[in-house]
């Protein structure tokens, strides 16, 4: 007998190892995308030089990217150094944990309730699922993949203690959600999910007062989490004021977004990278309507508790862990965001599989088993294919912006995003135009009024230039970015001392500006002054070291003549 369920459980193992690998079988492929893989990886000297003493040091002190990860920072240094900072091997390594998570999803819910093909079948829809491309996907949602593998081992070692396990058990719990938090602050939620799991399936004997007590390791990891996460996205930018983002507008979007995942969840129809919060407002029968369906599925689920408690878990498990991500407090300018259901959904596809078993249960056996059977397979292969053709559109910059802005209106990222990387192609014309329309779509966005300057300047539309770089110098005169384009104008118009006296205040500024320092050397060195020019030359290929025309132009400065 046991031999049995270990070679079933091994054949379902493999069968969704296989079927994961080939829908995500060309991401490896993949190119870096020109939306923050350039900041987490293509343009991070930190990471790019692997997994140094300086590099990890940097890895926990750092707040880059408004966030405190030291893990993932860590995770991606290795794979730059197995790699070589090419793109398959963070690529490869999303995958395989992508992979991992949904091995031991299906194991922690066989060990939790011994249904072996309900558990297969939550952990076939989290493998294959589309919502769930962008984090496999996308490079820099490495915190995705890395922190819910933490997370669910957690969750394994709780289900240990449960079952008998004493302090040993325990103490592996709290590690492993430590571990997922230094990777993304996601399960934040935990101290509550092991509650919920009180519920169902575990549904131990216990008092109220003896199960909070044994959660408070967890309560206070988590509080420390979120202490330390709202700091340092405040202080790094991301966090949105009131002003920009009224509290009443907040919990409209969140209400809504929280009906759009899960019709996302059912119908998964133009996803997309990213998705403009409606600053025109919700209307208000939207946003009502979306309050009274989540109340009424929460009375619905919890009047049901006693017959299928599985309903309460699934219900309150997507609840509880869309929270921290649901935009009550607003980080990034994104309306929703795929990745966030990358954990809340297991609720869900829990809801379904056992929804679906207890239908089963209750028809004639024999075509119950044939019919709950052949809707399971037919729905995940509809599901990979789905989730193949969607991991396609994240095959480059390119492919995946022109996909977003066909998909979304108004999505001024999307242009922004795509008219950066056509700009470095070289493209000039369709990159101002996709710079225009996303500064039209938002005349604040500092990004994009900056590629635009840079494109007119490529197309020697000076005057334009120079009223764009008037404005700029107006509404951002202390981002180097705006006397980059200062200095790149003036020297088009020949005038190098005004040019390196830009380059050099932009420096001050920032002085890890990769264009003032291949600029300013490039100045430098026309004046003969070639060991500060090289001196210039070489930082900006230590910023990024991945720049062919920052190492051609080293390269050109150490053999040009001069001292």
């Amino acid at each position: 007998m046991p031999t049995r369920i270990l070679s079933g459980r091994i054949a379902i193992g493999l069968l969704l190892v296989l079927g994961t690998v080939a829908v995500y079988a060309e991401v490896p492929g993949f190119d870096f995308i020109h939306l923050d893989d350039t900041a987490y990886v293509s343009e991070n000297a930190r990471v790019l030089a692997g997994p140094t003493r300086e590099g990890i040091a940097w890895a926990f002190t750092t707040f880059s990217q408004a966030n405190w990860h030291p893990l993932t920072w860590i995770s991606l240094q290795i794979d730059a150094a197995r790699g070589g900072g090419a793109p398959r091997a963070f690529h490869t390594t999303n995958v395989a944990l992508h992979v991992l998570d949904t091995l031991l999803l299906f194991l922690l819910f066989e060990r939790m309730t011994a249904s072996r093909w309900r558990s297969a079948l939550v952990a076939g829809l989290f493998a294959l699922h589309p919502l769930h491309v962008e984090s496999v996907a996308w490079i820099a949602e490495r915190k995705d993949v890395l922190s819910t593998a933490f997370g669910l081992a957690a969750l394994h070692a709780w289900v240990s203690y449960v079952r008998g396990g004493r302090g040993r058990a325990i103490a592996l719990a709290v590690a492993a959600q430590a571990a997922s938090l230094l990777a993304k602050p996601m399960f934040v939620s935990l101290p509550v999910l092991l509650l919920i799991l009180e519920i169902w399936p575990l549904a131990r004997r216990m008092s109220w007062r003896d199960r909070l007590i044994e959660k408070l390791p967890f309560v206070a990891l988590s509080a420390a989490s979120c202490l330390v996460t709202l700091f340092v996205q405040s202080h790094g930018g991301a966090t949105r004021s009131l002003m920009q983002y009224p509290l009443a507008a907040r919990a409209a979007n969140a209400a809504v977004t929280t009906v759009a995942y899960l019709v996302k969840a059912v119908w998964p129809s133009g996803l997309a990278v990213f998705y403009p919060y409606p600053y025109e407002g919700i209307p208000a029968w939207k946003s009502l309507g979306a309050v009274l369906f989540v109340a009424a599925v929460t009375w619905l689920v919890l009047r049901l508790r006693a017959r299928a408690p599985y309903l309460a878990f699934g219900w309150l498990w997507y609840l509880v862990t869309l929270l921290p991500v649901i935009g009550l407090v607003q980080v990034g300018s994104q309306a929703m965001a795929d990745r966030y259901t990358y954990v809340p959904l297991i609720g869900p596809f829990a809801m379904l599989a056992w929804g679906i078993g207890d239908l089963v249960a209750r028809a004639p056996a024999r075509i119950a088993k044939l019919t709950g059977a052949s809707f399971a397979a037919i729905l995940l292969v509809l599901l990979g294919l789905a989730t193949h053709r969607q991991a396609a559109t994240w095959r480059d910059s390119f492919t995946l912006f022109e996909h977003a802005i066909a998909v979304t209106r108004d999505n001024a990222v999307a242009h922004n995003s795509l008219a950066a990387a056509l700009l470095r192609r070289g493209d000039f014309q369709s990159g101002v135009e996709h710079c225009a329309e996303a500064v039209r779509i938002a005349p604040t966005m500092a990004d994009a009024q900056s590629n635009l300057v840079r494109g007119l300047i490529a197309l020697g539309r000076f005057d334009e230039a120079r009223a764009r770089v008037a404005d700029e110098l107006a509404s951002q005169p202390k981002d180097s970015r705006t006397h980059v384009n200062v200095g790149l104008l003036a020297m088009m118009e020949r005038r190098k001392d005004d040019a390196a006296a830009s380059f050099r205040e932009a420096l001050r500024l920032n002085p890890e500006d990769q264009e003032a320092h291949l600029n300013l050397a490039s100045i430098l060195l026309s004046w003969g002054r070639k060991s500060e020019a090289v001196a210039h030359f070489e930082e900006a290929v230590r910023l990024r070291p991945n720049d062919a025309r920052a190492v051609r132009a080293l390269e050109r400065a150490r053999a040009a003549p001069g001292t």
